[in-house]
């Protein structure tokens, strides 16, 4: 996402997803984004109980996944996805993550890195 919008525009991006998914998941309320586009304050969150944490990862994605649909439209989202999971593909070779297949709004399929074991 940086080759298209540059390292501001994935921090500003980000800190609109923080602040949206902040109103629903409390926890998030410290998180901030710095100029880099990397997240500080979060090592509140390593008390939070495990659960906690994911759904608060969930809530920042899902709502950087809405605005990137928003502004650049599913499909280039999707492609961005996809390729994101194809570049971390073999960091994962060696863990449980594995492609899954997501059905899409338009009929077209998406692969995504999802952890093989689903008791986690």
């Amino acid at each position: 996402m940086t080759r298209l919008t540059g390292t501001a525009g994935v921090a500003s991006l980000l800190r609109r997803a923080l602040a949206l998914a902040g109103a629903e998941m409390p926890a998030l309320q410290g998180v901030k984004v710095n100029a880099t586009g990397q997240l500080d304050g979060v090592e509140h969150l390593l008390s939070e109980a495990a659960k906690a944490r994911e759904l608060a990862a969930m809530a920042v994605t899902a709502q950087m996944l809405e605005l990137l649909v928003t502004f650049i439209g599913e499909g280039i989202t999707h492609r961005l996805v996809r390729e994101a999971c194809a570049a971390t593909a073999g960091e994962h070779q060696s863990s449980r993550m594995r492609p899954l297949r997501v059905p899409a709004h338009d009929g077209q399929d998406s692969e995504v890195m999802a952890d093989s074991d689903p008791a986690r």
